[in-house]
């Protein structure tokens, strides 16, 4: 599948909301100003995006997506490590992208 959307960047800073990106594996992804304003205040080394640029992973482990348990939602990140302690939800758009609207848990 050819590249029509701009790829994920690497830190918070250079994500505009409700902008599509597309990952390496070419899923893409949008994220709300709210999502953006979390990232840049609880995720300042950029390991949530890293984990959505994994995509989907077993839950025990491992650093990426993980199903959400919240409704509405149908996956949520998962880092390890520092901030690991944080989510970040997000559902699916009727055109397949997932998009984090900027919901937030400790679970």
């Amino acid at each position: 599948m050819p590249n029509n959307y701009p790829s994920l960047p690497n830190h918070w800073r250079n994500i505009q909301p409700d902008t599509v990106y597309q990952t390496r594996d070419a899923r893409r992804v949008s994220f709300s100003r709210k999502q953006v304003r979390f990232g840049w205040r609880q995720d300042p080394r950029g390991k949530h995006i890293r984990a959505i640029e994994t995509g989907d992973v077993f839950p025990a482990g491992h650093q990426g997506l993980v199903p959400s348990e919240l409704a509405g939602c149908e996956r949520k990140t998962k880092v390890l490590g520092q901030g690991g302690n944080r989510r970040y939800h997000g559902y699916f758009a009727e055109d397949g992208t997932l998009h984090f609207p900027g919901i937030a848990s400790t679970h």
